[in-house]
């Protein structure tokens, strides 16, 4: 709860950045494995942060982008950030309950440069694909279909970003469509899924393997978890615009 209402805040990523080594020096110090809270934390944070226009990149880029009123943002997310922390708490059941006790000596700032720059590199590459392919005839074309009705653009929007992420789908996506309340809801479900499809997924992923090292659990835990996020939340998505619209 506090990862999700940090996000709405401060954004997804650096909520995250603030949290998760927390969770991993508590971890260490009780003496379980973390990874099954960590992907909470950063489903959470991807949740949490659809709140408001500040809580993460695609969020801020559509409200400036189609000039969206602060009110009227204030009105389009809370229904599927309710039902994402209730299906995260729902999830949150499944941690085993044991009483821990442990002290945390005092510590100092050893890094202050956290920059990833590889992650950094990846996600300049990702916006530099994107403007391109948009430019090309025969992406305008799927585009246009992909986008042809307010259900299949916040479809078509999730489940691109599962292979490219949500903020460059959400900044493709917005060439091409004016549904931008059907956009802001499919961006903000295609956190969920593949690890790829929100940066802050990799971060927290990142901040774990950096503990842990590398461990094909992490991955394999993630993906089956937050795919059934992903097509819950495209349910309630298409529920949500089927009977009640926007």
């Amino acid at each position: 709860m506090l990862t999700a209402f940090m996000g709405a805040l401060i954004t997804n990523d650096v909520a995250l950045i603030a949290l998760v080594p927390l969770t991993m020096t508590i971890a260490e110090k009780a003496k379980f494995e973390p990874v099954w809270i960590v992907i909470i934390q950063s489903q959470a944070a991807n949740i949490g942060s659809a709140l408001t226009p500040i809580g993460n990149p695609q969020n801020l880029f559509l409200f400036e982008k189609y000039e969206i009123g602060i009110w009227e943002f204030g009105s389009l997310m809370p229904p599927f950030v309710v039902f994402g922390v209730c299906w995260t708490l729902v999830m949150n059941l499944l941690n085993t309950k044991r009483k821990i006790v442990f002290d945390v000596p005092s510590s100092e700032i050893r890094e202050p440069q956290k920059i990833d720059y590889f992650l950094l590199g990846t996600f300049l590459l990702f916006f530099v694909f994107i403007d391109n392919i948009s430019r090309m005839e025969i992406i305008a074309t799927m585009m246009k279909s992909a986008t042809n009705g307010e259900i299949r653009t916040m479809t078509s929007s999730a489940l691109l970003s599962q292979f490219i992420s949500n903020v460059p789908a959400a900044i493709l996506f917005s060439s091409f469509t004016g549904s931008y309340k059907e956009l802001l809801l499919g961006v903000n479900i295609g956190g969920s899924g593949k690890i790829i499809a929100s940066l802050a997924n990799l971060i927290a992923y990142r901040i774990y393997v950096k503990e842990k090292g590398r461990t094909l659990k992490y991955i394999a835990v993630f993906t089956a978890s937050s795919s059934i996020t992903l097509i819950l939340s495209i349910v309630f998505g298409y529920l949500r615009l089927k009977l009640t619209g926007l």
